[in-house]
Protein backbone atom coordinates (compact mmCIF):
# COMPACT_ATOMS: atom_id res chain seq x y z
CA UNK A 1 0.00 0.00 0.00
CA UNK A 2 2.82 2.37 0.88
CA UNK A 3 4.59 1.77 -2.45
CA UNK A 4 1.41 2.54 -4.37
CA UNK A 5 0.92 5.77 -2.43
CA UNK A 6 4.53 6.79 -3.03
CA UNK A 7 4.19 6.01 -6.73
CA UNK A 8 0.95 7.99 -6.92
CA UNK A 9 2.54 10.98 -5.18
CA UNK A 10 5.57 10.83 -7.47
CA UNK A 11 3.31 10.82 -10.53
CA UNK A 12 1.37 13.79 -9.19
CA UNK A 13 4.58 15.67 -8.43
CA UNK A 14 5.93 14.92 -11.90
CA UNK A 15 2.70 16.12 -13.50
CA UNK A 16 2.79 19.27 -11.39
CA UNK A 17 6.42 19.94 -12.42
CA UNK A 18 5.54 19.43 -16.07
CA UNK A 19 2.55 21.77 -15.78
CA UNK A 20 4.74 24.43 -14.16
CA UNK A 21 7.39 23.99 -16.85
CA UNK A 22 4.80 24.38 -19.61
CA UNK A 23 3.31 27.40 -17.87
CA UNK A 24 6.74 29.05 -17.58
CA UNK A 25 7.55 28.27 -21.20
CA UNK A 26 4.27 29.79 -22.41
CA UNK A 27 4.86 32.91 -20.30
CA UNK A 28 8.40 33.21 -21.66
CA UNK A 29 7.21 32.86 -25.25
CA UNK A 30 4.43 35.39 -24.69
CA UNK A 31 6.85 37.92 -23.15
CA UNK A 32 9.29 37.35 -26.01
CA UNK A 33 6.52 38.03 -28.51
CA UNK A 34 5.54 41.26 -26.74
CA UNK A 35 9.12 42.55 -26.82
CA UNK A 36 9.81 41.51 -30.40
CA UNK A 37 6.49 42.97 -31.55
CA UNK A 38 7.27 46.34 -29.97
CA UNK A 39 10.75 46.33 -31.51
CA UNK A 40 9.41 45.36 -34.93
CA UNK A 41 6.82 48.15 -34.78
CA UNK A 42 9.52 50.69 -33.96
CA UNK A 43 11.65 49.50 -36.88
CA UNK A 44 8.71 49.45 -39.29
CA UNK A 45 7.54 52.95 -38.33
CA UNK A 46 11.12 54.23 -38.69
CA UNK A 47 11.24 52.53 -42.08
CA UNK A 48 8.06 54.28 -43.20
CA UNK A 49 9.45 57.65 -42.08
CA UNK A 50 12.70 56.98 -43.96
CA UNK A 51 10.75 55.84 -47.00
CA UNK A 52 8.72 59.04 -47.27
CA UNK A 53 11.84 61.16 -46.77
CA UNK A 54 13.63 59.21 -49.50
CA UNK A 55 10.63 59.41 -51.80
CA UNK A 56 10.44 63.19 -51.48
CA UNK A 57 14.14 63.42 -52.43
CA UNK A 58 13.98 60.98 -55.34
CA UNK A 59 10.54 61.86 -56.74
CA UNK A 60 12.00 63.97 -59.58
CA UNK A 61 14.34 61.12 -60.62
CA UNK A 62 11.84 58.26 -60.92
CA UNK A 63 9.75 57.33 -63.93
CA UNK A 64 5.95 57.15 -63.84
CA UNK A 65 6.10 53.35 -63.89
CA UNK A 66 8.56 53.26 -60.98
CA UNK A 67 6.40 55.72 -59.06
CA UNK A 68 3.32 53.52 -59.55
CA UNK A 69 5.20 50.42 -58.36
CA UNK A 70 6.48 52.30 -55.33
CA UNK A 71 2.91 53.41 -54.53
CA UNK A 72 1.50 49.89 -54.89
CA UNK A 73 4.23 48.30 -52.77
CA UNK A 74 4.13 50.85 -49.97
CA UNK A 75 0.34 50.73 -49.98
CA UNK A 76 0.41 46.93 -49.56
CA UNK A 77 2.96 47.31 -46.78
CA UNK A 78 0.94 49.96 -44.95
CA UNK A 79 -2.37 48.12 -45.35
CA UNK A 80 -0.94 44.88 -43.97
CA UNK A 81 0.72 46.72 -41.08
CA UNK A 82 -2.45 48.65 -40.16
CA UNK A 83 -4.61 45.52 -40.62
CA UNK A 84 -2.43 43.60 -38.21
CA UNK A 85 -2.37 46.42 -35.66
CA UNK A 86 -6.18 46.68 -35.76
CA UNK A 87 -6.53 42.93 -35.21
CA UNK A 88 -4.01 43.11 -32.37
CA UNK A 89 -5.90 46.03 -30.80
CA UNK A 90 -9.18 44.09 -31.01
CA UNK A 91 -7.56 41.03 -29.43
CA UNK A 92 -6.15 43.10 -26.56
CA UNK A 93 -9.54 44.77 -25.97
CA UNK A 94 -11.24 41.36 -26.03
CA UNK A 95 -8.65 39.95 -23.64
CA UNK A 96 -9.13 42.82 -21.20
CA UNK A 97 -12.91 42.38 -21.35
CA UNK A 98 -12.59 38.67 -20.65
CA UNK A 99 -10.17 39.33 -17.80
CA UNK A 100 -12.66 41.80 -16.30
CA UNK A 101 -15.39 39.17 -16.50
CA UNK A 102 -13.23 36.56 -14.80
CA UNK A 103 -12.00 38.87 -12.05
CA UNK A 104 -15.14 40.90 -11.35
CA UNK A 105 -18.38 39.67 -12.85
CA UNK A 106 -17.90 35.93 -12.50
CA UNK A 107 -16.17 36.25 -9.12
CA UNK A 108 -19.35 37.13 -7.25
CA UNK A 109 -19.99 34.56 -4.56
CA UNK A 110 -16.92 32.46 -5.32
CA UNK A 111 -14.17 31.59 -2.90
CA UNK A 112 -10.77 33.30 -3.35
CA UNK A 113 -9.30 29.90 -4.27
CA UNK A 114 -11.89 29.38 -7.04
CA UNK A 115 -11.34 32.91 -8.36
CA UNK A 116 -7.61 32.20 -8.52
CA UNK A 117 -8.21 28.89 -10.31
CA UNK A 118 -10.53 30.59 -12.82
CA UNK A 119 -8.01 33.37 -13.41
CA UNK A 120 -5.15 30.93 -13.92
CA UNK A 121 -7.24 29.02 -16.45
CA UNK A 122 -8.10 32.27 -18.23
CA UNK A 123 -4.43 33.32 -18.29
CA UNK A 124 -3.36 29.95 -19.66
CA UNK A 125 -5.91 30.21 -22.48
CA UNK A 126 -4.91 33.81 -23.18
CA UNK A 127 -1.25 32.86 -23.41
CA UNK A 128 -2.06 30.01 -25.80
CA UNK A 129 -4.07 32.43 -27.96
CA UNK A 130 -1.04 34.70 -28.21
CA UNK A 131 1.08 31.79 -29.34
CA UNK A 132 -1.42 31.01 -32.10
CA UNK A 133 -1.43 34.70 -33.03
CA UNK A 134 2.33 34.53 -33.68
CA UNK A 135 1.71 32.83 -37.03
CA UNK A 136 -0.38 35.78 -38.26
CA UNK A 137 2.24 38.18 -36.89
CA UNK A 138 5.03 36.46 -38.83
CA UNK A 139 3.05 36.49 -42.08
CA UNK A 140 2.10 40.16 -41.73
CA UNK A 141 5.64 41.11 -40.73
CA UNK A 142 7.15 39.40 -43.77
CA UNK A 143 4.65 41.02 -46.16
CA UNK A 144 4.88 44.51 -44.64
CA UNK A 145 8.67 44.53 -44.46
CA UNK A 146 9.34 42.89 -47.83
CA UNK A 147 7.01 45.18 -49.79
CA UNK A 148 8.37 48.20 -47.94
CA UNK A 149 11.94 47.18 -48.70
CA UNK A 150 11.08 46.57 -52.36
CA UNK A 151 9.64 50.08 -52.65
CA UNK A 152 12.74 51.55 -51.01
CA UNK A 153 14.85 49.47 -53.40
CA UNK A 154 13.09 51.03 -56.37
CA UNK A 155 13.71 54.51 -54.96
CA UNK A 156 17.37 53.72 -54.28
CA UNK A 157 17.78 52.31 -57.80
CA UNK A 158 16.31 55.46 -59.34
CA UNK A 159 18.55 57.67 -57.20
CA UNK A 160 21.70 55.69 -58.04
CA UNK A 161 20.70 55.62 -61.72
CA UNK A 162 20.22 59.39 -61.68
CA UNK A 163 23.60 59.88 -60.01
CA UNK A 164 25.44 57.61 -62.46
CA UNK A 165 23.82 58.81 -65.67
CA UNK A 166 23.11 62.45 -64.97
CA UNK A 167 24.83 65.13 -66.99
CA UNK A 168 26.36 68.03 -65.09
Amino acid sequence: MSDQLTEQLNKELEKERLDKLLELEIKFMTATYDKSSAYANLIIISGYASFFGLWSITSKFITRSQSLWVCILILISAIVFVFFEIIKMAMVANGLTQKYRVLVKQAMGKSPHQILVDYQEFQKNADLSVLKFLTLWRICLVIAVSTGLLSIGILMYSLIRALCFSTP
